[in-house]
Order: C-alpha cells, then sequence, then structure tokens
C-alpha cells in the first residue's frame, strides 16, 4: 500500500492544459443550459457539485445569487478562491436548514455530472433534501447522468470530436485515454452508478415532483441523459 499523499484533484484541473478543457466544457454546459430552461437575472441558483468552479464563474454575472456546494472541501476552497470577486457568488452549508437565510429558496439546482457518483439510497436523500431547498416553481436540473448502455469508448470519441472543435485535440488524446481508464477502474473499485431515466422520474415522484427528460444532455456527452424536476 502507498504511503504517498493523495493527488490534488483541484491542482491537477488547475494545470494550464487542464484549464482549458475544463473552462470550454463548463461554457459549453452552461450555454446549452440558457437554450434549453431559462436562466433570469432574479433567480437564486445552486451550483450542487460545483468541482473547481468554473460554472458559477460564468454564472455570477447573471443571476441574483448563486450558491456552491462540493462533498470535497478542496474544491469549495477552489471555487471559493475563482469566484470572490463577485457579491452574488458564496458557499452554501448545507447542513443548515435554510442555508440562503433571508433569500430564501433557490429557484434552480444544479447537479451536473455528480449523479453518477452516487448511489441509489444516496440519491434519494438528496432528492428529498433537494425538494426542501427549493422555492415555488423552483427546478432541479439533472444531467450528464450516464445510462446503463453508456460506451466508454464512444465516451472517447466524443470528447475527441469536441476537443477538435475547440482546438484542444492534443491534449483530450491524452486526458481521454486517462479518463477512460480511470474511470473503468473507478466502476470495479467504486461500483458507480448507471441510472435509466424512468428510475430518475420515478424518484421525483415519490418525493412529489414532476420530472421531465430533456430531449438531449446538457453537455457535449450525447449517450448521456438530463432531468429536469419540478
Amino acid at each position: 500500500m502507498t504511503t504517498e499523499p493523495a493527488p490534488s484533484w483541484s491542482a491537477h484541473w488547475e494545470e494550464p492544459a487542464h484549464r482549458q478543457r475544463v473552462t470550454v466544457e463548463a461554457r459549453d454546459y452552461i450555454t446549452r443550459l440558457r437554450s434549453a430552461l431559462p436562466v433570469r437575472g432574479i433567480d437564486r441558483v445552486l451550483d450542487f457539485g460545483c468541482g473547481c468552479g468554473h460554472a458559477v464563474e460564468l454564472l455570477a454575472p447573471a443571476v441574483a445569487a448563486v450558491g456552491y456546494w462540493d462533498a470535497a472541501p478542496e474544491m469549495r476552497r477552489a471555487t471559493a478562491y475563482r469566484v470572490a470577486r463577485f457579491p452574488t457568488a458564496f458557499p452554501v452549508d448545507l447542513a443548515r436548514p435554510s442555508p440562503l437565510g433571508a433569500f430564501g429558496r433557490f429557484d434552480l439546482i444544479l447537479v451536473n455530472g455528480v449523479v453518477q457518483y452516487m448511489g441509489r439510497d444516496e440519491l434519494r436523500r438528496w432528492m428529498s433534501r433537494w425538494r426542501t431547498l427549493l422555492a415555488p416553481a423552483g427546478r432541479i436540473v439533472l444531467s450528464d447522468i450516464p445510462p446503463p448502455d453508456a460506451s466508454t469508448v464512444g465516451e472517447l470519441f466524443g470528447l475527441l470530436r469536441f476537443a477538435a472543435q475547440h482546438r484542444f485535440l492534443a491534449r483530450a488524446v491524452r486526458d481521454g485515454v486517462t479518463d477512460a481508464h480511470r474511470y473503468s477502474r473507478q466502476r470495479g473499485e467504486t461500483c458507480l452508478t448507471r441510472w435509466l431515466p424512468d428510475e430518475i422520474v420515478a424518484l421525483a415522484a415519490n418525493n412529489g415532483m414532476d420530472a421531465v427528460v430533456m430531449p438531449e444532455n446538457l453537455t457535449h456527452r450525447a449517450g448521456r441523459f438530463t432531468v429536469v424536476v419540478q
């Protein structure tokens, strides 16, 4: 067993070559989100699973408030550093019953590229918690969810096409092989969860909410899917 410290994932993604990919992917995601759903200047948004904060950075100038949360403290710190210049961006303590305090509740909760890392009981608990955070008519957007038939090889070729369009192909070739290997290993070690759209719809219904499967995913991974819960 190795005794070396775990790698710093925020530092890994902040390397210049990686930063280009993550920045482009975040911009593409927010563009797709705003094309598919109304994101208003008066909205209060929560980025659940914020990573290094690239999406928060893009949303902060466009909405009334954007809270961010990640299971990894290192990611929360990276996001805080990235968005410190925005008075509308703030960390959210989900242990509090009302994280927004006087602001009320969130109009939009974004959960992008997170659900596959949750077990079924865990997602059931979070679905219930997200409902308590929603304003009337608020929405939860769960995106980039891999179904059982998602192909790692297909996603690799999709990444290469996306990278060619955005001029980081050489980096994507190296990243794509590494990511595919790591994803396959994680599936074996941590049992990453693949979902049927109907399972997400059923979880929403069990919490008294309606869910709609979007015609297209909100990222460039065309083999995955997005569900909007309200």
